[in-house]
């Protein structure tokens, strides 16, 4: 008996071994992933694979959650592999296409051994669109800057800008904006936009901003997922760019809004008050007057090198003479100039005056009044007057150049003419005659008996000598 079971075994390793069926799974364990992957994000991470006898193959499997649900634009990742041995433990690393269709994903990891055995890993993970911003790279600015960081800017500077806009999918719109406004975006599509090619000259310094305004240029990039990318810059309103200007209070004659003014031959045009100003630095004022036509023709200059609004006509000799030879309707020009210290030159500031006949002034009464009744006054013969009664009307004084007295004569014919007022300083043109009496000024004694007379006469002279006066006479009645 001994004999044959050495002999069955003697056969059996001659002519080969029982085969034995592998009925174990193989082992697949690991697969630790995040829960949420963007868009070019790589999945990176390795799968354990354990056989009891000999590993032969794997599989990897990506594929939308459910997949009833997945469309065309729906990721879909398979991948095959060899492995072979006991234990294996290889790495993976899978990046995540962009513009796929968003939502849950499955990834699953199948092991097989060499008698066909399998055995899978699943992990679930969610796919969320791009949400990294563009960047503005490599960026400069044509600009010098001051001690704190400021770019130092004028109004209406055009900038140079150079540098990339950068995403890590498209970028579509670039542009800037000024502070808070509105955005100025133009579309675009790559990866990397040239800064140079985009503002090439066009972005300017907004020219209404008052010297040393701290104003945020924002250089902008926005991606095709709407992210949006911000670079900004502290610009400040540093520069000189603006000319003095003249402000006109006061002349003789007047000047009406046009800047014209209206003078007789022989007299003169007078300045009396005006002012020149600059935003940082007077330096100079220049005075020209000349026919008009003619060549500007200096009259009076003076170096100012003030940063403070100056009041000129105590500087400049402001007082030009109309020649008597001048015919009517020529015009002469006051030309005013004013430098800054930066170079800067005001526009001409210019006044017209017109050459007229001098005429007399000219009295015109408008209101007559008896106790403050209306009552028609007599140019010619006497106004019916009472005695304790009083006389008070309205008018004015006009003169197209310079009037030199006013005298107001109230007084009983019988005795010497009594000037009740005169002057001969007067601030403005027309007079108004109401403002230089009142009631108690030309009254009728209560004692005057009928048939006493008065005169009431108003005379005025200008500066060129002539004449104009209005007489009223009064008769008492009882």
């Amino acid at each position: 008996m001994r004999r044959l079971l050495i002999l069955f075994v003697s056969v059996i390793l001659v002519y080969g071994c029982i085969p034995i069926e592998d009925k174990i799974n193989p082992k697949v364990q690991g697969l630790d992933i995040a829960g949420t992957y963007f868009y070019q994000d790589t999945i990176k991470f390795s799968v354990i694979f354990l056989d009891n006898n000999g590993l032969d193959s794997g599989s990897l499997l990506i594929n939308k959650f459910p997949i009833e649900t997945a469309t065309e634009a729906a990721w879909s990742h398979i991948d095959t592999f060899e492995i072979s041995g006991r234990r294996v433990e290889p790495s993976f690393e899978i990046v995540v296409p962009e513009y796929k269709e968003l939502g849950t994903y499955l990834i699953t990891v199948y092991g097989f051994d060499e008698g066909g055995n399998p055995d899978t890993v699943k992990r679930f993970f969610d796919l969320k669109g791009d949400e990294t911003a563009p960047e503005i790279n490599e960026l400069k600015i044509g600009l010098e800057q001051d001690s704190e960081g400021n770019y130092k800017a004028c109004r209406s500077t055009v900038i140079d800008v150079d540098g990339f806009a950068s995403d890590n999918l498209n970028v579509n719109k670039v542009g800037f904006s000024w502070g808070g406004s509105k955005a100025n975006l133009a579309f675009y599509s790559g990866d990397s936009i040239g800064l140079a090619s985009v503002f090439d000259n066009k972005l300017i310094v907004p020219k209404n901003l008052p010297s040393d305004t701290l104003i945020n240029l924002n250089i902008i990039a926005v991606d095709s997922f709407d992210n949006v990318g911000v670079k900004t810059i502290p610009i400040k309103i540093d520069c000189d760019d603006i000319a003095p200007s003249f402000s006109l209070v006061k002349s003789q004659p007047r000047v009406n809004i046009n800047n014209r003014t209206f003078v007789t031959e022989g007299n003169q045009f007078t300045i009396e008050e005006i002012y020149v100003s600059d935003n940082r630095f007077t330096k100079s004022v220049s005075v020209y007057f000349n026919k008009l036509g003619e060549e500007l023709s200096l009259y009076d200059e003076a170096e100012l090198n003030t940063a403070e609004t100056t009041e000129l006509s105590q500087l400049l000799d402001l007082e030009f003479e109309i020649p008597a030879s001048a015919n009517i309707g020529d015009i002469y020009e006051v030309s005013l100039l004013a430098s800054d210290s930066s170079g800067n030159n005001s526009e001409l500031f210019v006044v017209q005056t017109i050459v007229i006949e001098d005429k007399a002034p000219l009295i015109t009464i408008t209101d007559t009044y008896i106790n403050d009744v209306d009552t028609g006054f007599l140019l010619s013969g006497y106004t019916s007057i009472k005695a304790g009664e009083y006389v008070t009307f309205k008018g004015k004084v006009e003169e197209e150049f310079k009037l030199d007295l006013l005298q107001i004569y109230w007084f009983n014919e019988r005795e010497t003419p009594q000037v009740y007022l005169e002057r001969n300083i007067f601030f403005s043109l027309p007079l108004n005659l109401a403002s230089y009496h009142d009631q108690s000024s030309f009254a009728i004694p209560q004692s005057a008996v009928a048939g006493e007379t008065y005169e009431l006469k108003i005379y005025v002279v200008d500066s060129k000598g002539q004449e104009a006066e209005v007489v009223y006479k009064f008769v008492v009645v009882d």
